[in-house]
């Protein structure tokens, strides 16, 4: 889930390389931590940070355009009953003081008994979406949005139909200047897996478009978010064929016509 903000890029990834930690469950791949490239022009990759970085999957970063604040998604572990501890994914953010990450907060509507995954803040820092399999969704995952308020965040609202469906939407990224909102789904009719979608509000409804290739393929793509200092680009992830790895991040280059 590539995340452009100035002139750098945050990704998540299971690299070998910076690695502290292995998965201790007998995975060969280690833990997914957060990276950045300071630079997209010279690119260097760096550990995003060591306040967000731990022994969990820490994933999904955004920043809102003054970038006060990161949010992100942690994989953490809850002692259950059973012989299986039970796994969710939960949303946390830091605050930036002087240029580090400090002072780490959980999501205020993060609960024990649902996921929160895949957050997105606005570039005004007033809308926030985000995912969960909350108990009154439509389906397995649902995309969700709350409005500042006081300084306050609103109950979380369900997007609804035809944004949400009985399967799973992951990922949403809102592009303000155009009022698009962006996400992904395995069950709104596409090419296979995973595909990227836009919800294009007209007449107060909201009508959603497939992205089609060379963006969507018969593999998983997803993560789609603008550059924001070139909104003639934009990245997002695939586990097409032809990549480096098991998911590879690309970019996309519009040409004007």
């Amino acid at each position: 889930s590539p995340f452009p903000f100035e002139n750098s890029l945050i990704f998540s990834s299971n690299r070998e390389k910076f690695v502290r930690n292995r998965a201790g469950n007998g995975d060969e791949l280690p833990y997914y931590d957060l990276y950045k490239i300071p630079d997209i022009n010279d690119p260097k990759i760096l550990p995003f940070a060591s306040s967000v970085n731990s022994k969990a999957h820490e994933s999904s970063a955004s920043l809102d355009e003054k970038g006060s604040k990161v949010f992100f998604t942690q994989h953490t572990h809850q002692s259950g009953d059973s012989l299986e501890d039970i796994a969710h994914l939960k949303i946390f953010y830091l605050e930036n003081n002087n240029g580090k990450w400090k002072n780490p907060h959980t999501f205020v509507f993060n609960d024990s008994t649902s996921s929160f995954a895949h957050p997105f803040i606005s570039r005004s820092g007033k809308m926030f979406f985000f995912v969960s399999d909350m108990k009154g969704g439509m389906g397995g995952t649902d995309i969700y949005f709350c409005m500042l308020k006081d300084s306050l965040w609103s109950a979380p609202v369900n997007l609804g139909p035809p944004i949400n469906t009985p399967g799973n939407e992951i990922y949403p990224y809102l592009d303000e200047q155009s009022n698009t909102l962006y996400f992904s789904s395995d069950y709104h009719p596409g090419l296979g897996g995973y595909d990227i979608f836009k919800a294009v509000e007209k007449d107060g409804e909201f009508q959603i478009q497939n992205l089609k290739p060379p963006v969507n393929s018969s593999y998983d793509d997803f993560g789609l978010v603008y550059n924001f200092n070139d909104s003639s680009s934009a990245y997002f992830v695939s586990n097409r064929p032809g990549g480096k790895g098991l998911e590879d991040i690309y970019k996309l280059i519009f040409l004007l016509k």
